[in-house]
């Protein structure tokens, strides 16, 4: 007689075994992987840091724009919902100055960062009882400009219309810029 040997079948199971912890590691590695690619999707919309588009939204109806250099936001009306930003250079204070522009003024050849350095508007500091040549006391000049680890923050306007004049809504796009310097927070 022979005498076989009976497995029982575990081998089987073992491989059963396996087959499904690697299934339940690849499961948990996709979770995880997609999770922090949307997560990382909330902070900036575009793939440059310097040009956000909308930024951290608590509230679905409301608009940011996350500037990560200053670490500020502030909020988007509809006028500016479409705002996005390029470091423009250094003021006095070492802080960076954030030039301004609007994604539907990108038609217009002179509204681009290419064309123009200076964007719509500029997001700019200055230090408590700071004056310039211009605008004399700056506290004065934005009396509602927020103070934020001891700088103001605020929205200095453009000198000239980029669009030569030929954009219909460029007085509300400068009235929002200048109510949004009042909505700046720290991020």
């Amino acid at each position: 007689m022979t005498n076989k040997q009976h497995d029982g079948g575990f081998g089987t199971v073992g491989i059963l075994l396996t087959i499904i912890v690697l299934l339940l590691v690849g499961a948990g590695g996709w979770y995880v992987f997609h999770k922090n690619k949307k997560s990382d999707t909330n902070g900036t919309n575009t793939a440059n840091s310097q040009q956000n588009k909308t930024g951290n939204n608590s509230n679905p109806q409301t608009a940011y724009l996350t500037v990560k250099e200053l670490g500020i936001r502030l909020t988007l009306t509809d006028p500016i919902k479409d705002a996005y930003y390029k470091v423009k250079d250094s003021s006095k204070n070492g802080k960076p100055i954030i030039a301004l522009y609007l994604h539907s003024w990108d038609t217009y050849a002179n509204c681009t960062p290419e064309k123009d350095r200076d964007g719509l508007g500029a997001v700019t500091t200055f230090t408590p009882g700071e004056s310039d040549p211009v605008n004399g006391d700056l506290a004065t000049s934005y009396p509602d400009a927020p103070l934020i680890d001891g700088l103001h923050y605020y929205i200095a306007q453009a000198q000239s219309d980029c669009s030569a004049g030929a954009a219909t809504n460029r007085q509300a796009v400068r009235d929002a810029f200048t109510a949004a310097y009042k909505t700046i927070v720290k991020e």
